[in-house]
């Protein structure tokens, strides 16, 4: 069982349209949208990583979820940008693109906060979701992107096939790397090259790093 209580998350309703055509908006001024980014690819790969996890993503959240960034098993530390579908060598592929009711991503928008799943099969709410039965994904950590207009863009997450016993240093690595992410969303000032850039930075110094970010 997970240390965190995900039955006494705080939650509010869920978006409605006016609310996803605002965080479209906000996406559009920070220079993101509906494309890969390779640094994005990079730091999912090593957050999965570091948090030995198989899969890893940035997800941006609107009229449907976009993994701007995507590590699977199997890819390269640089992904496989412009993909429409990340093969892995094993386990389920995933693609670029998924609906809103599927998987976890959207509640850890809604609650704002880190959001973790160790065992999927705990929780009657979350076990009947459909990522479970079609790709078997049995544990989630995912952390919110909350840009400095306090608007949630999207989220961090890595996911597997099998339990994983979650900590407080997984959350907050986890959510240390959402932060360092904005962060470098912000300072690129709606330059897409430069948020490329800097991600790419940013998931070199973290892969390369001694101290395990918050571990």
């Amino acid at each position: 069982m997970d240390f965190f209580d995900v039955t006494t998350d705080r939650r509010r309703d869920r978006p409605t349209k006016g609310d996803r055509a605002g965080v479209m908006g906000r996406l559009q001024a920070l220079g993101l949208g509906k494309f890969a980014i390779a640094g994005f690819d990079q730091c999912a790969a090593t957050l999965a990583k570091t948090l030995s996890y198989p899969y890893g993503m940035v997800n941006l959240i609107t009229d449907e979820q976009y993994f701007a960034g995507l590590y699977t098993p199997g890819m390269g530390d640089s992904g496989e940008v412009g993909q429409v579908r990340a093969i892995a060598t094993h386990g389920p592929s995933v693609e670029r693109t998924m609906r809103l009711d599927h998987g976890f991503c959207p509640h850890t928008v809604e609650r704002r906060t880190p959001f973790p799943l160790g065992d999927v099969r705990d929780f009657t709410r979350f076990r009947s979701n459909p990522v479970v039965d079609m790709l078997g994904i049995q544990s989630y950590l995912g952390a919110p992107l909350i840009d400095s207009t306090n608007t949630v863009v999207g989220t961090v997450c890595v996911i597997d096939t099998q339990p994983h016993h979650l900590t407080k240093d997984d959350v907050a690595v986890i959510e240390s790397v959402a932060d360092k992410l904005v962060r470098v969303i912000t300072a690129a000032n709606a330059d897409t090259a430069a948020i490329d850039s800097g991600a790419s930075e940013l998931a070199r110094a973290l892969s390369q790093s001694e101290v395990r970010w918050a571990r």
